[in-house]
């Protein structure tokens, strides 16, 4: 599990170095994490306030991602469920 902390602490490093500022997936694609959706999930679920938007442009789709806010108690993923009580949801 080192790496995924490893793979979140670089994604959380990109975020907060953009001061809320809009990162392109292309900037978090060259970090060479190959579940980064997973990492961003896990952030999310540790506290941090992670905000994404879409937009299609000439048929394709672009993706950016921004840090709203840090939680004022950082969580391990590891100690959140994976779904809520009543199953999946």
């Amino acid at each position: 599990m080192k790496g995924c902390s490893t793979q979140r602490a670089k994604i959380l490093s990109l975020l907060t170095a953009a001061r809320g500022g809009w990162v392109p997936l292309p900037e978090i694609l060259e970090l060479k994490i190959s579940q980064y959706g997973t990492r961003i999930l896990e952030l999310r679920r540790s506290g941090h306030k992670i905000e994404n938007k879409t937009e299609t442009v000439n048929g394709k789709r672009h993706s950016w991602f921004r840090l709203n806010s840090a939680p004022a108690v950082q969580r391990p993923p590891e100690s959140l469920p994976l779904f809520s009580e009543g199953g999946r949801g």
